[in-house]
């Protein structure tokens, strides 16, 4: 027996190889895998949306903006967005996109606004449009998946005036 096989052996409070050691536990069993998920069932409504799921982000002029989308399931997907600036977050909103009666809608809930519903409009492939032709801004929005960039483009009519915000997007790894 090698000086540190022995010396172990001590330590552990066994004087041999072939004593029992009740203080030594076994390593533990290892764990189990990791199921891997399930694709949407092409039943479900929102399984036409399921390419928004994953991560999506930009960052530009020291602002990192985020979008986390999940696979659709039990008639919803879970979005969440944030803008971080400088080390802070200075924006956040969350998103349902569910199944309803009337069709899939699109609910948002920003940071600095009351939540707000847009139903689901247009949808072909990987181009989705929502909108609310009576909400104040924006009435529509849209989103397309163009290879691996999601455009997100916001748009309408604020005090009068055309306006359109758009977001570029990678998806993150």
């Amino acid at each position: 027996m090698s000086r540190s096989a022995a010396m172990v052996l001590v330590l552990a409070g066994c004087a041999t190889p072939e004593a029992a050691c009740p203080e030594v536990a076994a390593p533990p069993p290892p764990l189990p895998a990791i199921p891997t998920a399930k694709p949407p069932d092409p039943a479900d409504p929102l399984a036409g949306l399921a390419w928004l799921a994953g991560g999506w982000f930009s960052e530009e002029g020291g602002v990192r903006q985020e979008e986390h989308w999940t696979l659709p399931r039990a008639g919803a997907m879970l979005g969440v967005n944030r803008t971080i600036r400088d080390g802070q977050m200075v924006h956040h909103e969350f998103v349902l996109l569910e199944r309803t009666a009337e069709g899939v809608v699109y609910r948002a809930l920003p940071s600095t606004q009351p939540a707000v519903s847009f139903p689901l409009v247009t949808l072909e492939g990987t181009h989705a449009v929502f909108a609310d032709e009576g909400h104040d801004f924006p009435q529509r929005i849209d989103y397309r998946l163009e290879g691996d960039t999601l455009r997100v483009l916001l748009d309408g009519v604020e005090k009068g005036q055309p306006r359109t915000a758009e977001w570029r997007w990678r998806r993150e790894r």
